[in-house]
């Protein structure tokens, strides 16, 4: 897997989702979901869900990404400079 020719488009990370792997055995994904987006003093924090999994495949799936994206950023680093 490789992502050297993609296009992308920046996005508002606060809605990202994201994940801890711990020994490639098990998942936390969080996903945070900012219902009130306009700027008020009344507004409500984020809401946060958790998804914790020991599922095989997902983890190893995610940690794959994780490391190609990883692997791919500091190749992207190094043909800057």
């Amino acid at each position: 897997m490789k992502f050297e020719n993609v296009e992308y488009l920046l996005m508002d990370v606060d809605d990202l989702p994201f994940f801890l792997i711990s020994d490639e055995k098990e998942l936390l994904f969080l996903l945070r979901k900012n219902e009130n987006r306009i700027l008020d003093s009344r507004a409500k924090k984020a809401k946060i869900a958790a998804l914790w999994t020991n599922y095989d495949i997902l983890t190893k799936a995610l940690c794959k990404l994780f490391l190609e994206l990883w692997s791919s950023n500091l190749k992207a680093k190094v043909n800057v400079k």
